[in-house]
């Protein structure tokens, strides 16, 4: 484990000191605490990233800093990120064009250069990773509206592959894999600006796509490790 967020305060803090988590930009929306509705003893707070809240030029959203990107570093050969997820109750942020749910890329289109999590009509999860040129995509995972799902991504550098999971109280375990290429690799830190949640690479993703309604998103217990994760783990 490389990178721990509760998300239990704000403003928020890595319980391994290894990164940071801001708003984009200071007079972007600050996030706020919400009652994350576990059960006791678990019953805490959530950071809800709200995109509507943003600069005079458009830019919103948070971004994560990692003091060494698993994505870059030459010795890591496998990275794991995973995070709770919950929309709202109509699942609106995720209409029109999409939402970025987590992005370090350009996300006008998939094959731009790293690694996003998009929210689709339908509450449909798409993870994705591109080269600038090429992309390796798996889709069709479907979100309860309103309701908490545990979200994972295993990007495996050494053996070339992708694999997304989706924990839905209300679904089957979804999980499905992509075949990367040694480019993809190559790319995996995407613009190099950190991964930013309820936005993409650039922290404008919704000015450049209108149709997307801007809105909130719930994270809660963001976390990255530095290896493969199981499906039992």
């Amino acid at each position: 484990l490389v990178n721990y967020y509760p998300l239990d305060a704000l403003p928020p803090a890595d319980r391994k000191s290894a990164s940071t988590l801001a708003p984009w930009a200071a007079s972007a929306d600050g996030g706020s605490l919400v009652d994350d509705g576990f059960k006791a003893p678990y019953k805490a707070k959530a950071l809800r990233v709200d995109s509507s809240v943003k600069t005079a030029d458009g830019t919103a959203g948070y971004r994560l800093v990692q003091t060494a990107d698993v994505a870059t570093a030459p010795s890591v050969t496998a990275y794991t990120i995973g995070f709770w997820l919950r929309t709202d109750a109509s699942c609106s942020v995720g209409a029109g064009d999409g939402a970025s749910v987590i992005a370090n890329k350009n996300y006008d289109s998939g094959s731009n250069a790293g690694l996003a999590i998009g929210l689709f009509d339908g509450c449909e999860l798409r993870f994705n990773v591109g080269k600038g040129g090429g992309r390796a995509d798996s889709n069709g995972y479907r979100l309860s509206a309103g309701q908490w799902a545990y979200v994972a991504v295993v990007i495996d550098k050494a053996n070339l592959k992708m694999t997304g999971y989706l924990f839905d109280a209300a679904r089957a375990l979804q999980t499905g894999s992509a075949d990367m290429t040694a480019d993809i690799v190559a790319q995996l830190g995407g613009l190099k600006n950190g991964l930013s949640l309820n936005e993409d690479g650039t922290g404008q993703y919704y000015k450049r796509w209108t149709s997307s309604p801007r809105g909130p998103l719930d994270f809660n217990e963001f976390a990255i490790w530095n290896r493969a994760l199981t499906a039992d783990e």
